[in-house]
């Protein structure tokens, strides 16, 4: 059975015609779609999942939306002694910059389960499942509600600032998110408030980075982030205990004159730390990202940031 958590807030879930009842008909008696709006009601479909042999999980939702549900799924199979199924996510959510990199299907929520569907049925019919190995990032926060969260992307320094202008205002669309990053991109160039320095302190599999400030920093288990922004240097094996970690303290000059080549993790530099990492360690100010989603700490964080349990996701070309 496919058990599918929908978010209702989600972009293209608002319209209506990406929503549950659609979607069970789609499937034609294959799966369980429930529509939750808290992690409780996550939480309950998780269990319902169990309960009735959920062998497949999807999440039709943004980014935001894959976050908060992994984390609470990671977090209900350890105390349950449940092994978490095959996971396929789904478009629906205005940005889908995980469901992108992860999923091999294009389209919306609909039209994805159609292609899921018989390729479902053969697995049921005996086929053995193609695995896509899936690592995610563990954020150790003693502030967040459980004490950690599970997700794919944490961002912080000037790009919080930058996700707190994107959701502040007009609603989130891919057009804004455009607009966000060329503002961002033209803070750099002529130095205004995007482009200040952060006083945090990181360290790097127990180094303390010896830099007087820091302008961002990324975790990440997937290389394409948003938009054409691939910066990572390519990983010498594929990604198991370890992440991708880009710490930049580049000046604005030099990262405006060679942005192109830092945006696809070509060009290298004394105060760019550009490798895969075990372990980070932050002290920051305000807040920081992840996925998408805002977690504003007002009287700064410190967090540790590791590799997470790797998911199993269903592999479709």
């Amino acid at each position: 059975m496919i058990g599918i958590i929908v978010n209702p807030k989600s972009g293209r879930n608002k319209k209506g015609d990406c929503g549950p009842e659609e979607l069970e008909r789609v499937l034609a008696g294959n799966a369980i779609v429930r529509q939750t709006a808290t992690l409780e009601e996550t939480r309950q479909a998780l269990r319902e999942f169990r309960d009735k042999g959920v062998d497949l999980l999807c999440v039709s939702g943004g980014d935001g939306t894959m976050h908060f549900t992994l984390t609470e799924a990671i977090l209900f199979a350890r105390e349950e002694k449940w092994e978490l199924p095959l996971f396929y996510p789904l478009r629906g959510g205005v940005m889908n910059s995980i469901t992108n990199e992860v999923s091999g299907l294009k389209g919306n929520p609909v039209s994805q389960c159609k292609k899921l569907l018989p390729i479902y049925r053969r697995i049921k019919e005996g086929e053995t499942p193609r695995i896509n190995p899936q690592p995610i990032l563990r954020i150790e926060d003693p502030a967040a509600s459980r004490g950690e969260i599970y997700a794919f992307i944490f961002t912080g320094g000037m790009l919080y600032r930058g996700f707190e202008a994107y959701y502040t205002g007009a609603p989130p669309t891919p057009v804004k998110a455009f607009t966000m990053a060329c503002r961002i991109i033209h803070g750099v160039a002529v130095k205004n408030h995007w482009a200040a320095f952060s006083p945090e302190k990181v360290s790097a599999d127990g180094r303390p980075l010896s830099y007087d400030g820091i302008l961002f920093t990324v975790a990440a288990t997937i290389r394409k982030l948003t938009l054409w922004f691939s910066p990572f240097a390519p990983a010498p094996a594929p990604l198991s205990d370890n992440f991708y970690a880009y710490i930049c303290a580049l000046s604005p000059a030099e990262t405006i004159h060679h942005i192109y080549a830092y945006s696809l993790g070509k060009r290298k530099h004394e105060r760019l730390f550009n490798q895969t990492a075990r372990e980070l360690m932050i002290e920051g100010v305000k807040g920081y990202v992840v996925d998408g989603e805002i977690y504003r700490r007002e009287n700064g964080y410190r967090i540790r940031i590791t590799s997470g349990p790797t998911l199993r996701v269903l592999k479709i070309d």
